[in-house]
Formats: C-alpha cells, structure tokens, sequence
C-alpha cells in the first residue's frame, strides 16, 4: 500500500541502509495513527475522511515531490472483448493479460 512509504514507523535503519519501505525516514505522529485508524475501519466514509486528514498532513509537510507520471497503455483489437475487469491503478508487468484466457472474440 502506498501508506506504508509514509509510515513513521518503517523508517530504514543504519543497518539496512536505506533499504526499507520508508526509506526517506519521514516520520509523523499524527499521519501514523490516521494510518491505524485508516486499516482499522471497515466504514468507507470513514475511510474517506482518514483519507482526507492524511492527504492535509502530506500536502502540508510535502514528504514527497512526484516529478513525472507513469503511463501504461495497451493495445487490443476491436475484435476482442478484453480487459473488462482490469484495475487499472496496477502496474506489474503482465498484469494487462493476467486474464487472456477469459478474453472472448465478439
């Protein structure tokens, strides 16, 4: 999860050297337990609001500075009902035909 770049208590340590999921050591108390109470509720409105307080304390604090986007594209015949069901928030290689064998000619 993307929470756990931004997690206090995953920083790196000097034994690992930096290689750990927080590698940039960025530390906040308040963003912390938003984190717990996010993975703690069911309630998406809930999860909407935790949300919202922990994108104010990032935007705030600015722990990160995206520089570039990321774009993935596919291409598939008209021919093919394909990708219906893809997420498309999902980057790994191989991801986009994961489910080839449920592609159907129309």
């Amino acid at each position: 999860a993307i929470w756990t770049t931004f997690d206090g208590r995953l920083q790196s340590t000097p034994q690992n050297r930096f290689g750990g999921t927080n590698a940039s050591n960025y530390a906040n108390q308040e963003l912390d337990r938003l984190i717990d109470r996010l993975y703690g509720t069911l309630d998406r409105t809930e999860q909407g609001h935790i949300s919202r307080q922990m994108g104010e304390i990032l935007a705030a604090d600015l722990p990160s500075l995206p520089l570039y986007l990321r774009v993935t594209m596919t291409a598939v015949s008209s021919r093919l009902d394909a990708l219906a069901d893809y997420e498309w928030t999902t980057f790994e290689p191989g991801s986009m035909s994961r489910n080839a064998h449920l592609w159907d000619r129309r």
